[in-house]
């Protein structure tokens, strides 16, 4: 679970976009425009997540809001909950954003693809660009695995179609 930098709205507030990938299979689980990080704003995001994928047995988080902070002398509220639901929760290093490199080449990809350019009208205006990024993500890992678990060295001529187009039943 990863939080980008935030991306001002044309009413003036600002979106904090909430990124979530599963781990193994780069499958881009959530890309949530909301106003806050905080633990009230998050929790509903991830139950819903959960019900649709199922508990983990670990997360990785980074080391702000609300997974955690540099001042945290115990545990904070999301990892009482999410212990409370037997799921391990484990940061980065601070400072150290390659424990994390799958998750900060989405965000790479997520910043150029929805955050630069034009301001977004709301949260709502903000959600359909950041679903429209979240399915080709999921498309993108989808073909990833499947040409990966084919067995077949991927050749494409001009004419014939390709292993992507095949898979996404486009031709």
């Amino acid at each position: 679970a990863n939080r980008l930098s935030v991306t001002s709205l044309e009413n003036q507030r600002r979106c904090h976009p909430l990124m979530v990938m599963d781990d193994h299979s780069r499958f881009n689980l959530s890309c949530h425009a909301q106003y806050g990080e905080t633990f009230g704003d998050t929790i509903p995001v991830m139950r819903k997540i959960f019900l649709e994928y199922g508990m983990p047995k670990v997360i990785l988080c980074d080391n702000g809001n609300p997974w955690g902070t540099v001042q945290s002398t115990g545990f904070t509220k999301y990892e009482v909950w999410m212990m409370e639901r037997g799921v391990l929760v484990i940061h980065g290093r601070i400072k150290h954003p390659q424990t994390q490199g799958k998750q900060e080449r989405m965000n790479q990809t997520f910043r150029k693809g929805c955050i630069q350019g034009p301001l977004y009208k709301n949260l709502r205006d903000a959600q359909s660009h950041f679903d429209a990024f979240g399915i080709l993500q999921q498309q993108t890992a989808a073909y990833i695995a499947y040409v990966r678990n084919s067995g077949i060295a991927v050749h494409i001529q001009p004419k014939e179609i390709s292993p992507q187009d095949s898979f996404l039943g486009l031709r």
